[in-house]
């Protein structure tokens, strides 16, 4: 769970450093595209 917790707030990270707030909004009501883009970031 702490794993996972960490990689969230990583991508979130990453989100909002590049201001990609329709994909935060997004990965809020799909969890395949929150996976999908911590793959792109490399968060695994």
């Amino acid at each position: 769970m702490e794993r996972e917790v960490e990689r969230i707030y990583l991508l979130l990270s990453k989100l909002l450093d590049e201001n990609c707030l329709d994909d935060l909004l997004r990965i809020i009501e799909d969890d395949e595209y929150m996976e999908q883009l911590m793959r792109e970031f490399n968060i695994l």
